[in-house]
């Protein structure tokens, strides 16, 4: 595990959590921008993922029903602990972050995170390296890098939103000015 690299992404995440605060004024006590808590939107999103990762093992991989049910079947198999391994790493940025903000000089307090922020992503590793072991008893090795390869597209779109690329409200729904757009259309001559 590179602890530099862990040490910088940490940093600069720890800094991003501290600007973006402020700008996540809350509808209610616990509720996000969508009226929900957590639990609920977390739960919300990860169905959402099962029925585009089911979506995805049939249409783009080609796999048979019997094949998709039994790969879907593997992937529940993990989902829980890989949730709660997310759990933790989201824990140990939070409280990293907590502790740039406070501009603490505890050396010891850093080490202590950074160290759990790696053991918590040696953890994840771990758990998708199982994963894949298992898949592999289902699938061939032609269609496992068909799903590697998909899923990689998969996380993309799904953590870019239905939009398009960036953090923009996304294709068709920008008037070309404002913070989406790239100016205004030229005038014609």
């Amino acid at each position: 595990m590179n602890l530099k690299r862990i040490l910088i992404t940490s940093f600069f995440l720890g800094s991003a959590a501290v600007l973006v605060n402020p700008a996540l004024a809350q509808p209610g006590p616990g509720r996000g921008r969508s009226g929900m808590n957590r639990q609920e939107f977390r739960a919300q999103r990860h169905a959402k993922m099962v029925e585009m990762r089911a979506k995805l093992l049939r249409d783009k991989v080609g796999l048979t029903e019997a094949k998709a049910k039994k790969a879907e079947a593997v992937f529940a198999k993990y989902d829980k602990q890989h949730q709660d391994n997310r759990g933790k790493i989201r824990d140990a940025h939070q409280r990293l972050a907590k502790l740039v903000a406070s501009n603490s000089t505890s050396d010891a307090e850093y080490t202590k995170l950074i160290k759990e922020l790696g053991a918590a992503h040696d953890a994840m590793h771990s758990i998708r390296k199982a994963q894949f072991a298992a898949l592999a008893t289902v699938l061939s090795p032609k269609e496992e890098a068909k799903l590697l390869l998909e899923m990689g597209r998969m996380k993309k779109r799904f953590h870019r939103g239905k939009g398009g690329p960036g953090w923009g409200p996304g294709a068709g729904q920008c008037d070309g000015s404002g913070p989406c757009g790239r100016g205004a259309p030229p005038a014609d001559k």
